[in-house]
């Protein structure tokens, strides 16, 4: 991860693939190999591919781990797939609402309300758009 804070993708990815080599039972390697990919494909779209891959990888490890959905939610809107968006998101979205946990994590729902938004529905998205930012209030995650 400070690889790719640092802008040092080639050096994240190896080392998110040495991580999952080492540890490929750790939800951790998948999802931070997956989100490694997934920070290149703002320079390549060959990233997107093995992100999806590391990322379905992290929820098959553990699918408590909320932020594999999130990324698999965006990589899918970002592609114009908004019915596996929407399938990926509601799942986070399922688990944002269980409450604090492993692998809590906000977001889904603001992702969602922009799937909605693009499939037309303008109306729906401003109620999840509203619902979202009412949840980000109560929440101290950030």
């Amino acid at each position: 991860m400070p690889y790719m804070r640092q802008g040092k993708i080639e050096q994240s990815l190896r080392a998110g693939r040495q991580g999952v080599e080492r540890q490929p039972d750790l939800v951790l390697a998948h999802y931070f190999l997956g989100a490694a990919y997934m920070v290149a494909t703002e320079s390549s779209p060959h990233g997107y591919q093995p992100a999806v891959k590391h990322l379905l990888g992290a929820t098959v490890t553990d699918p408590r781990w909320l932020a594999s959905w999130l990324c698999l939610g965006q990589l899918a809107t970002m592609c114009g797939e908004y019915d596996h968006a929407q399938q990926y998101l509601l799942r986070g979205l399922e688990l944002e609402r269980r409450g604090p946990g492993f692998g809590y994590f906000i977001g889904p729902e603001m992702v969602l309300a922009t799937v909605t938004q693009r499939q037309g529905h303008i109306g729906k998205a401003r109620e999840i758009y509203a619902s979202a930012a009412a949840s980000f209030e109560s929440c101290d995650h950030v």
